[in-house]
């Protein structure tokens, strides 16, 4: 019983410091330190402030839109530039599309469905 109130606290504090979307203003730039797994869209975790990038090794970059939600995220890697998602929502909030940019200018494009499922095309 002990160990699963241990594991419930330490999950509350990774959730509580990655980013809640919803509290964030529109627009950006904001800048964080990581990511929380490898959910769609990015989960962005401990926010940084601008001065905190420099000599920064890796940071992320987002954007929100006018509900909180993340709308674009760059990774940048030693100073450059690494890749961004953009992401589109439908008028109920749904993701819809996620485009994938590498720093070489090449581009994927992934649609989800009302489950927020990758549709296969």
């Amino acid at each position: 019983m002990r160990r699963s109130i241990l594991l419930f606290g330490i999950v509350v504090v990774m959730m509580l410091s990655c980013s809640s979307d919803r509290r964030h203003k529109p627009g950006g730039p904001y800048y964080f330190e990581d990511f929380a797994g490898y959910h769609i869209p990015f989960r962005l975790c401990d926010e940084i402030s601008a001065d905190d990038i420099h000599g920064r090794r890796t940071y992320y970059e987002a954007f929100f839109d006018e509900d909180g939600r993340l709308i674009r995220v760059c990774k940048y890697f030693e100073g450059s530039y690494e890749w961004e998602d953009v992401y589109y929502y439908s008028s109920s909030g749904k993701l819809t599309k996620r485009v994938m940019t590498k720093s070489d200018g090449t581009s994927t494009v992934q649609h989800f469905d009302k489950h927020g499922r990758i549709r296969k095309e």
